[in-house]
This record gives C-alpha cells, structure tokens and sequence, in this order.
C-alpha cells in the first residue's frame, strides 16, 4: 500500500503544531517567570514600606516626646522624623512602582496563556483529523480485503508506538471477542491485519 498524501499532510500539520506548541509555552513560562518576579518584588516592598511606615511613627512619637527637652535634643528629633518621613515615602513610591509592574507582567502572561490554550487545540484538533484519517484507510482496507461492512460500522482506535491499532466487528463492542484487528503505520500502511470471527478467513471465535 502505497504512502497516504492527506495523511502525510496531516503530520506535517501535527508536527507544526506542536513546535509552535512547544514555543508558545517556552513563551507562557518566560512570562510567569516575569509575573512571578515582579509579584516577589511587590511583596517585599510591601514589607519596606510597612517597616518605613512604623519607623516614621515611632519618630515622630520621639519627637513629642522630645518637646520637653533642649532645643538641640528636639532638632535632633525633628530631622531624625523628617528622615524617616522622607524614606517612607521613598518607600510608597517604590510600592507604587512594583504595583504597576505586576499589573504589566499580568496581561502578557494572560496572552501567553490563553494562545498556549489556543496552540493546544489546533494541536489536538490536528491529532484527532490524523486519527480519523488512519480510521478511514483502515476501514477502506479492510472492506477490500473483504470484510463486511456491517463489521465496519464502529471502530475502536488505540494509538500505539508501532502505529494506529484499529479493533472492528467483535461481540457487543468493537473489541470484543472474535473482533478484526488492523495496524497501520505512520504512512497509512497496513502493517498488520487480522479479519474478525464474521470474515470467512477470520479466527474462530474461542
């Protein structure tokens, strides 16, 4: 049997589809990494900017406290919270800044992920019109090689290392007792076939 133009059109689309598969999630991975980073740098400036916040309070309050003391104790004070009043908000502004990079890290991430899905499905959808294609050259091969085509109506697909295993025509399901076996290989050959119990050239049912 000679090799099958669709289904070789098939794999190469299949083959297509998973490398851009494997780049879109390479892509997903590279921006979770960036999402990840940048929601580690906004919990740590969220803990920065907490403990800025605590030491400008307990500046000021020694700077209260400092009301009744000399006048060089209470400048001393005064700028010991000015100091303190100026690192928190440089911490805010820090806060702010990693805020916004998650904010900018999500909607690639999101992209990445929802064409990773998209990249998916092609795929699967690729994978499914291949299996369906070795369903029918099987299918076809079998009613030339004289099975019924009553025998043919249900056909259970596995897809194995050796190729497409087609199970047809058993009792009460496709591979029940008595039932054809056909293998196909990548190219829609068949490599290996077995009539059901029905076929005149089939086993007898055990």
């Amino acid at each position: 049997m000679a090799r099958d133009a669709k289904l070789g059109r098939l794999a190469a689309e299949i083959a297509r589809a998973q490398q851009r598969v494997r780049e879109a999630r390479e892509l997903e991975r590279s921006a979770l990494d960036t999402l990840q980073n940048a929601r580690t740098a906004y919990h740590l400036a969220r803990v920065v900017r907490q403990d800025a916040y605590n030491a400008q309070q307990w500046r000021w309050r020694c700077y209260r406290k400092a009301f009744g003391s000399t006048n060089k104790k209470r400048r001393a004070a005064r700028a010991e919270e000015r100091a303190a009043v100026i690192s928190l908000k440089a911490a805010g502004a820090e806060l702010t800044q990693c805020q916004q990079a998650v904010r900018d890290a999500e909607a690639p991430y999101q992209a990445a992920q929802n064409r990773r899905l998209r990249l998916e499905t092609t795929s699967r959808q690729a994978e499914a019109a291949y299996r369906a294609r070795q369903k029918e050259l099987g299918r076809e091969a079998a009613i030339r090689d004289g099975v019924a085509v009553q025998d043919l109506c249900d056909i259970k697909v596995r897809v194995k290392d050796d190729g497409v295993h087609l199970f047809f025509g058993g009792q009460r399901k496709p591979d029940g007792p008595g039932h054809g076996h056909y293998v196909l290989d990548r190219v829609g050959r068949v490599t290996y076939r077995r009539p059901p119990r029905s076929h005149p050239s089939g086993p007898p049912l055990q």
